[in-house]
Protein backbone atom coordinates (compact mmCIF):
# COMPACT_ATOMS: atom_id res chain seq x y z
CA UNK A 1 0.00 0.00 0.00
CA UNK A 2 1.13 3.52 -0.94
CA UNK A 3 -0.40 6.88 -0.29
CA UNK A 4 0.83 9.96 -1.28
CA UNK A 5 -0.36 13.51 -2.22
CA UNK A 6 -1.47 14.66 -5.53
CA UNK A 7 0.81 16.25 -7.99
CA UNK A 8 -0.31 19.45 -7.10
CA UNK A 9 1.02 18.94 -3.58
CA UNK A 10 4.08 17.13 -4.98
CA UNK A 11 6.88 19.59 -3.58
CA UNK A 12 6.19 17.55 -0.16
CA UNK A 13 4.65 14.40 -0.67
CA UNK A 14 5.57 11.23 0.97
CA UNK A 15 5.53 7.98 0.35
CA UNK A 16 4.26 5.13 3.08
CA UNK A 17 4.47 1.39 2.38
CA UNK A 18 2.75 -1.57 4.31
CA UNK A 19 1.32 -4.50 4.31
CA UNK A 20 -2.29 -4.50 4.52
CA UNK A 21 -3.69 -8.17 5.90
CA UNK A 22 -7.43 -8.05 5.33
CA UNK A 23 -8.01 -10.75 7.93
CA UNK A 24 -6.95 -7.94 10.82
CA UNK A 25 -9.28 -5.52 12.22
CA UNK A 26 -7.72 -2.24 11.23
CA UNK A 27 -4.23 -1.43 10.01
CA UNK A 28 -2.66 1.96 10.86
CA UNK A 29 -0.61 2.83 8.27
CA UNK A 30 1.61 5.38 10.37
CA UNK A 31 0.53 8.48 7.70
CA UNK A 32 -0.95 10.94 8.94
CA UNK A 33 -3.23 13.79 6.65
CA UNK A 34 -4.02 16.60 7.43
CA UNK A 35 -7.82 18.13 7.12
CA UNK A 36 -9.03 19.50 3.55
CA UNK A 37 -5.48 18.47 1.54
CA UNK A 38 -5.98 15.84 -1.38
CA UNK A 39 -4.43 12.31 -1.53
CA UNK A 40 -3.79 9.50 -3.92
CA UNK A 41 -3.75 6.06 -2.36
CA UNK A 42 -2.20 2.66 -3.99
CA UNK A 43 -3.22 -0.86 -3.09
CA UNK A 44 -1.03 -3.40 -4.77
CA UNK A 45 -2.69 -6.59 -4.28
CA UNK A 46 0.15 -9.34 -3.97
CA UNK A 47 -2.29 -12.00 -2.84
CA UNK A 48 -6.24 -13.50 -3.92
CA UNK A 49 -8.25 -10.71 -2.57
CA UNK A 50 -10.93 -13.13 -1.26
CA UNK A 51 -13.32 -12.73 1.72
CA UNK A 52 -13.16 -15.89 3.76
CA UNK A 53 -10.30 -17.13 2.53
CA UNK A 54 -9.22 -20.68 4.17
CA UNK A 55 -5.49 -19.85 4.86
CA UNK A 56 -4.79 -22.58 6.57
CA UNK A 57 -6.16 -25.21 3.96
CA UNK A 58 -3.67 -27.45 1.81
CA UNK A 59 -6.36 -27.78 -1.03
CA UNK A 60 -6.59 -25.08 -2.77
CA UNK A 61 -10.46 -25.84 -4.74
CA UNK A 62 -11.43 -25.87 -0.53
CA UNK A 63 -9.19 -22.88 0.64
CA UNK A 64 -11.36 -20.53 -2.14
CA UNK A 65 -13.13 -17.80 -0.79
CA UNK A 66 -15.19 -15.27 -2.49
CA UNK A 67 -13.13 -13.21 -5.10
CA UNK A 68 -13.59 -9.75 -4.85
CA UNK A 69 -11.70 -6.11 -5.00
CA UNK A 70 -11.18 -3.07 -2.93
CA UNK A 71 -15.31 -2.05 -3.87
CA UNK A 72 -16.05 -5.33 -2.40
CA UNK A 73 -18.92 -7.54 -3.12
CA UNK A 74 -22.46 -6.90 -3.07
CA UNK A 75 -25.86 -9.07 -2.90
CA UNK A 76 -24.93 -11.08 -5.87
CA UNK A 77 -22.14 -13.34 -4.15
CA UNK A 78 -23.38 -13.44 -1.08
CA UNK A 79 -23.52 -16.78 1.30
CA UNK A 80 -26.52 -17.53 3.78
CA UNK A 81 -23.60 -16.58 6.32
CA UNK A 82 -23.09 -13.20 4.68
CA UNK A 83 -26.67 -12.48 5.20
CA UNK A 84 -26.64 -13.66 8.87
CA UNK A 85 -24.01 -11.30 9.43
CA UNK A 86 -25.54 -8.21 7.43
CA UNK A 87 -26.52 -6.71 11.27
CA UNK A 88 -22.90 -7.09 12.48
CA UNK A 89 -21.17 -5.32 9.07
CA UNK A 90 -19.30 -2.31 10.12
CA UNK A 91 -20.68 -0.20 7.76
CA UNK A 92 -24.12 -1.24 7.12
CA UNK A 93 -24.54 0.92 3.41
CA UNK A 94 -21.27 -0.21 1.52
CA UNK A 95 -20.64 -3.60 0.02
CA UNK A 96 -19.12 -6.08 2.05
CA UNK A 97 -15.13 -6.55 2.15
CA UNK A 98 -15.43 -2.98 0.45
CA UNK A 99 -11.44 -1.31 1.21
CA UNK A 100 -12.85 1.71 4.02
CA UNK A 101 -10.29 4.44 4.49
CA UNK A 102 -10.74 5.57 8.01
CA UNK A 103 -8.76 8.63 9.47
CA UNK A 104 -8.09 9.52 12.99
CA UNK A 105 -8.93 6.22 15.95
CA UNK A 106 -12.19 8.51 17.08
CA UNK A 107 -15.60 9.70 15.90
CA UNK A 108 -16.53 9.59 12.12
CA UNK A 109 -13.66 9.62 9.95
CA UNK A 110 -14.79 6.42 7.23
CA UNK A 111 -14.30 6.89 3.62
CA UNK A 112 -15.08 4.42 0.76
CA UNK A 113 -13.71 5.34 -2.14
CA UNK A 114 -13.45 4.58 -5.73
CA UNK A 115 -10.83 2.66 -7.05
CA UNK A 116 -9.70 2.60 -10.32
CA UNK A 117 -7.68 -0.89 -11.03
CA UNK A 118 -4.20 -1.57 -13.48
CA UNK A 119 -2.67 -4.54 -14.22
CA UNK A 120 0.79 -5.09 -14.39
CA UNK A 121 2.57 -5.59 -17.93
CA UNK A 122 1.89 -9.17 -19.56
CA UNK A 123 6.11 -9.84 -18.97
CA UNK A 124 6.01 -8.29 -15.45
CA UNK A 125 6.44 -11.51 -12.87
CA UNK A 126 5.34 -11.73 -10.58
CA UNK A 127 1.89 -10.24 -11.75
CA UNK A 128 0.36 -8.03 -9.63
CA UNK A 129 -2.87 -5.45 -9.51
CA UNK A 130 -3.27 -2.44 -8.42
CA UNK A 131 -5.47 0.36 -7.25
CA UNK A 132 -5.53 3.83 -7.05
CA UNK A 133 -8.43 6.35 -5.55
CA UNK A 134 -7.80 10.05 -4.30
CA UNK A 135 -9.55 11.50 -1.38
CA UNK A 136 -9.53 14.92 0.07
CA UNK A 137 -9.20 14.65 3.75
CA UNK A 138 -12.49 15.58 5.81
CA UNK A 139 -10.14 16.29 9.50
CA UNK A 140 -6.68 15.66 10.39
CA UNK A 141 -5.27 12.39 11.68
CA UNK A 142 -3.63 8.98 10.90
CA UNK A 143 -4.55 6.56 8.19
CA UNK A 144 -6.17 3.62 8.80
CA UNK A 145 -7.13 0.85 6.41
CA UNK A 146 -9.81 -1.37 7.13
CA UNK A 147 -12.18 -4.51 4.89
CA UNK A 148 -15.80 -3.65 5.62
CA UNK A 149 -16.42 -7.40 7.60
CA UNK A 150 -18.70 -8.77 10.41
CA UNK A 151 -16.95 -6.95 13.45
CA UNK A 152 -18.68 -9.20 16.59
CA UNK A 153 -17.71 -8.26 20.21
CA UNK A 154 -17.99 -10.34 23.00
CA UNK A 155 -17.40 -8.79 26.80
CA UNK A 156 -14.81 -10.64 28.61
CA UNK A 157 -15.64 -13.81 30.22
CA UNK A 158 -14.15 -14.31 33.69
CA UNK A 159 -14.21 -17.78 35.66
CA UNK A 160 -13.60 -17.67 39.11
CA UNK A 161 -12.79 -20.76 40.95
CA UNK A 162 -14.40 -20.97 44.46
CA UNK A 163 -12.64 -23.46 47.11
Amino acid sequence: MRAQPKPASAARHRQRHGKVETRRLCAATGLSVEKDKSYRITLVVTDPWEDDHKSGEIDPQKAKGIETGPQGYGFEKMTWRAVLGLPARRLLASNWFATIIRIGNRGFGEIVLPYDRKESPPCQCPSTTSYTAQFRARKSGEVFIYVNDTVVAFPAISVTSMR
